[in-house]
């Protein structure tokens, strides 16, 4: 192992943990409580009286894409498979790219959907409802006038014009908010709409924010969580078993990337630990 140049050691590292990310190779995800939570939770949202729509709030720029966006792509391919409305919304500014990212998925999937002969459409089903910086007072003002809130979407449509904020009026007519946030924006909404209304809330943090959240879902007041890009893959792994997906996605290809550069470690770590000793044993080297 000594003699062999670092360099190639590298190369062989970034081969290993590059190639799943374009290889097909699926790693077995075990089911998570907390995923399975989040998507049960969205499961049971009853839009059946034309209300109930969900708020997707997206929070994280590009320097987190590689953890927030599978997340979002995964509930948003939940949403539209089971024809749950959405709106997509940031209180954030530097949220903007990433509400964008959500948007272009959401348009990207309801393509392929329509082509399966599920029609999914932009207005209908999902409206992009742009950025406006928010604060509890502004929140607890939008719980009471919906429409006075997001008054057009990231377009310039009027929101009348959407069908998807059709009966959309007050907090009852919320059905769920969904914070994917790199922060911990999640506890504007619980002081300010879904504790005082009663509207469930999903969490989908980074990873290192994940030891936060918890207070809040032992509490009760989230209902589920996505834990960074490993909540991603266990969400992928629960659409493929429910049939609305063929494959697994990005956060299952990261995962086995992940996966395979641990193991590639591992064994290094076990081969040199073995040259070691038996250079010892042939005196080699000294203790």
């Amino acid at each position: 192992m000594g003699n062999i140049d670092r360099r190639i050691l590298y190369l062989i590292a970034l081969l290993v943990m590059t190639l799943p990310l374009f290889l097909k190779l699926p790693l077995p995800i075990a089911d998570n409580k907390r995923s399975l939570d989040a998507f049960d939770a969205i499961e049971k949202v009853d839009q059946s009286k034309g209300n109930q729509v969900i708020l997707l709030s997206v929070n994280f720029s590009p320097d987190t894409k590689g953890e927030s966006l599978p997340q979002a792509r995964a509930m948003v391919v939940h949403m539209l498979q089971r024809s749950k409305k959405f709106i997509i919304y940031t209180m954030s500014s530097t949220g903007v790219a990433g509400q964008q990212m959500v948007d272009d998925e959401a348009k990207a999937i309801a393509a392929e959907l329509t082509k399966q002969g599920k029609p999914r459409a932009y207005g209908k089903d999902w409206a992009n409802m742009g950025y406006k910086p928010a604060s509890s007072p502004i929140l607890e003002g939008m719980a009471r006038n919906v429409p006075g809130f997001f008054t057009k979407d990231s377009r310039g449509t009027p929101v009348d014009q959407l069908p998807v904020m059709d009966n959309i009026k007050t907090a009852d007519d919320i059905g769920m908010v969904i914070d994917v946030s790199p922060t911990a924006s999640y506890e504007l909404w619980i002081q300010a709409l879904t504790s005082k209304f009663d509207i469930p809330l999903l969490l989908a943090p980074t990873s290192v924010m994940v030891p936060d959240t918890y207070p809040y879902l032992i509490s009760g007041q989230a209902q589920g969580e996505l834990r960074g890009v490993l909540g991603a893959a266990e969400y992928e792994s629960l659409l493929v078993k429910n049939k609305m997906a063929d494959q697994s996605s990005v956060g299952t290809r990261v995962m086995t990337s992940m996966a395979a550069l641990n193991a590639y470690i591992m064994i290094l770590i076990i081969l040199g630990n073995v040259t070691y000793f038996r250079s010892l044993r042939k005196g080699e080297v000294t203790k």
